[in-house]
């Protein structure tokens, strides 16, 4: 997962045993207690700037993200529809959550659609849905995602994973097309391109402060490491400097796919 090589990248390092010596080795606590340390507020406050949204929050890996945030939006009274080739941490989360929990077929939108006006007195709906999927390797129809969204008056949850640091203008991921949709929620990693350990919450302060209070992930965890978070504030820094690695990582990509399909292989 380490797409852009920066986990061993000596600054990324630096910078992670930097952080270790002036805050320890461990968070010693969970965030909402005691264990979110400057540093940790720097990272959110970094995150939200790289995001382009007001706040940000840290959780102690992406699956505690996904199961954590889902479960502080929805629950007994909502529906939550998640896409069949979503992550298993989305669909853990949605299972969870205590809502009423609906499959469509992937980017399956009229059976999405139906699924939708089927729950329309529910109190509550979300669309989960990974923005690059983790084992075909297609892209979700974000924009068309939003628009149903935004017309059927629910929120969007998407999980930028495997796109952020590679996709977007300034590697943020794919998110970028529908930013000003207002039901948006974007999760995030830095364990994968970021090259660091960690998931992440981006969207709106009322957003982040209901879910810091809310998810029991977040709540019962004890918060990253300082070096984690030294390391992820680094590699973003990197990432925002320099196109560099995620034109190469996406270069290649594109080479293999022309190799694979000058064999006659299918690649989606």
């Amino acid at each position: 997962n380490d797409y852009l090589g920066l986990a061993g990248d000596p600054r990324v390092v630096a910078a992670a045993v930097r952080a270790t010596e002036v805050y320890g080795a461990g968070a010693q606590a969970s965030a909402l207690v005691s264990g979110r340390t400057p540093i940790h507020a720097e990272l959110e406050a970094k995150l939200a700037q790289f995001e382009g949204t007001e706040a940000a929050l840290l959780f102690p890996s992406g699956f505690a993200a996904n199961v954590g945030v889902i479960g502080s939006l929805v629950g007994d009274g909502d529906v939550v529809l998640c896409d069949r080739l979503n992550h298993a941490s989305l669909i853990d989360g949605c299972r969870l959550s205590g809502a009423r929990f609906r499959v469509y077929g992937h980017c399956d939108f009229d059976q999405l659609a139906g699924e939708l006006d089927k729950a329309r007195e529910a109190r509550r709906r979300l669309i989960v849905t990974d923005s690059l999927f983790s084992m075909d390797g297609d892209i979700a129809p974000l924009r068309e995602l939003a628009e149903l969204a935004d017309r059927t008056q629910s929120m969007l949850l998407v999980d930028e994973a495997h796109a952020t640091g590679v996709y977007g203008e300034h590697g943020t991921g794919l998110c970028d097309e529908i930013s000003q949709l207002s039901g948006l929620v974007r999760i995030g990693t830095l364990s994968k391109a970021i090259g660091s350990q960690g998931g992440f919450l981006a969207g709106s302060q009322d957003l982040v402060e209901w879910v810091r209070n809310t998810a029991r992930t977040q709540m019962f965890s004890t918060a990253l490491t300082p070096a984690a978070c030294g390391a992820a504030l680094e590699s973003l820094r990197i990432i925002g400097a320099d196109t560099t690695r995620r034109d190469h990582v996406r270069g290649l990509a594109r080479f293999l796919r022309s190799q694979l399909h000058d064999l006659n292989w299918n690649t989606l």
